[in-house]
């Protein structure tokens, strides 16, 4: 039993050397031009960032919500200025309809918060415009982030 506790002993200080101290990544922060994001949409006034965003976030709120949470800009497959009209026009398609979407199907999948957001959408075999085929749905998850880890590749020697 003695042997039995040493070998196993002798075992953890081996592999635990082998393996190595386990290093911090590296953190790279986004640099997020809040103002050049703002002027790049249409309309655009003199109004600051944080006003155009919130106001963009609010209209976009009922479709994504918690769309405010996100730190960086949110970047999807939407129509935002044929949403704008027909919220503007009153059109109650504005809560459910998929046509702001270009032929993408949002999922229920919409994640913000204050590392960014994750969001996933679906192409289907039949989009509109398409000239190829897919036996089956397409997944994709888009994501924006406010920081990425940059770790070393492993040390295989």
């Amino acid at each position: 039993m003695k042997c039995a506790v040493v070998a196993c002993l002798a075992l953890l200080v081996a592999g635990s050397a082998a393996a190595g101290e386990m290093e911090r990544p590296t953190v790279t922060l986004s640099d997020v031009n809040w103002d050049a994001a703002a002027a790049s949409l249409p309309g655009h006034g003199s109004e600051p960032a944080t006003e155009v965003f919130a106001g963009l976030n609010a209209i976009t709120g009922k479709r994504f919500p918690g769309i405010a949470k996100s730190s960086v800009p949110v970047l999807l497959p939407f129509d935002i200025d044929a949403f704008r009209k027909d919220l503007a026009d009153g059109k109650p398609e504005t809560a459910t309809s998929e046509k702001y979407f270009g032929g993408f199907h949002p999922t229920k999948f919409f994640l913000p918060g204050p590392a960014g957001y994750d969001a996933t959408f679906t192409l289907s075999s039949k989009a509109d415009g398409l000239k190829i085929s897919f036996d089956k749905p397409i997944q994709f998850e888009i994501s924006g982030a406010a920081f990425v880890y940059d770790l070393d590749p492993p040390d295989h020697v």
